[in-house]
């Protein structure tokens, strides 16, 4: 699978303008991300990672050509009747992540990002550590 399966699913009005070029440079800026872990059948966190970064390039190409309004950045307030809230990225995030605080796909991508972990795993077995070599554990552990 490849990064150009989560443009079409995310944004298929953008597919067009996501080239294999586009993907490449993407490709390039996106750092280590998890290779594994699947998203359904569409691709690896870390396709989705450069998928988004693609996004986040077209949308600051088309919002510099001036026809990218429609693709803009992150919502920055909501309103019905008499409720309204605000949002804002937080300074620490533009400080960060600078460029990418500027699109819809910069913001999901740093929320990738911050989420993108993997727990510390030992590649040492039991028997390394224990000298237990299977069996009976109440007979190697006093029972």
């Amino acid at each position: 699978m490849s990064a150009i399966n989560f443009v079409h699913v995310r944004a298929p009005a953008l597919e067009a303008q996501v080239t294999v070029d586009l993907i490449a440079i993407a490709d390039a800026q996106t750092g280590q991300f998890d290779t594994t872990t699947q998203i359904g059948t569409l691709g690896t966190m870390r396709e989705y990672a450069v998928a988004l970064r693609a996004l986040h390039i077209v949308s600051r190409r088309l919002r510099d050509q001036g026809s990218g309004a429609v693709f803009g950045g992150a919502v920055s307030s909501v309103s019905e009747g008499q409720l309204s809230q605000s949002y804002k990225v937080s300074d620490q995030d533009v400080r960060k992540f600078g460029d990418l605080t500027s699109t819809i796909w910069g913001i999901e991508l740093i929320e990738l990002i911050k989420g993108n972990f993997m727990f510390p795993m030992t590649r040492i077995n039991a028997e390394e550590m224990t000298g237990y070599s299977g069996g009976d554990p109440g007979n190697y552990f006093g029972g």
